[in-house]
């Protein structure tokens, strides 16, 4: 007896179908995911919050609509709102692709394409080699800083650094009198780490008398 798996079957006879049903369950699970479980926006989301809060005309990041229409989403309805808007238009992209790919080799392989797509985006990431490092509270920490330095003479004390914070170390206190007599006192150096040397790369040495 042959049997066809219910997948392959709708890949055959209902691509639209099936893609519009994929489509919709990444939009559903990756908004509900980290509305739900994340403590912080992830990634870039605080930078492109940031930016977008003021409405900047243009920026060294790029062009500001997509600034704006996070910060438009986040007004409207919070971070759900912001996480709803980056699914919406990641299924814009597969519709995009879609309708490129079914121009040129048809629907079916279209679909295949998209659903490629999809599960490379999902598990084709392979981690780093460098071994993870973790702050105070246990959280794994993605990035290794090596420069980390505040110039509180540039705060404007609008808390927009507060709530991005993963591990809550940052925090707004009544505390606002740093009078100084220089200007260098102002800047607060907090990172100890320092930068990796390429493998089979020694650091240099300064040169000693007589050398």
């Amino acid at each position: 007896m042959l049997s066809i798996s219910l997948f392959v079957e709708l890949l055959r006879t209902r691509p639209l179908t099936l893609f519009w049903a994929m489509a919709a369950l990444q939009a559903v699970l990756w908004t509900l995911v980290p509305a739900l479980f994340y403590s912080a926006p992830p990634g870039q989301l605080p930078v492109v919050l940031a930016i977008g809060h003021e409405f900047q005309l243009g920026t060294e990041f790029g062009p500001p609509l997509a600034f704006w229409l996070a910060e438009i989403a986040y007004r409207g309805a919070g971070m759900f709102g912001v996480y709803l808007l980056s699914q919406l238009c990641i299924v814009v992209a597969y519709w995009a692709v879609l309708s490129l790919g079914r121009a040129i080799v048809g629907l079916t392989h279209a679909v295949m394409a998209v659903l490629l797509n999809i599960v490379f985006n999902i598990v084709g990431r392979s981690p780093g080699d460098e071994a993870p490092i973790f702050a105070s509270d246990g959280t794994a920490i993605k990035q290794r800083v090596v420069q980390f330095d505040i110039d509180m003479s540039l705060c404007c004390y609008c808390q927009l650094c507060v709530y991005p914070c993963p591990t809550v170390c940052i925090l707004m206190t009544p505390e606002f009198e740093f009078a100084e007599t220089s200007k260098e006192n102002f800047l607060y150096r907090f990172a100890k780490e320092k930068p990796l040397q390429p493998a089979g790369k020694k650091e240099h040495e300064p040169a000693t008398a007589g050398a």
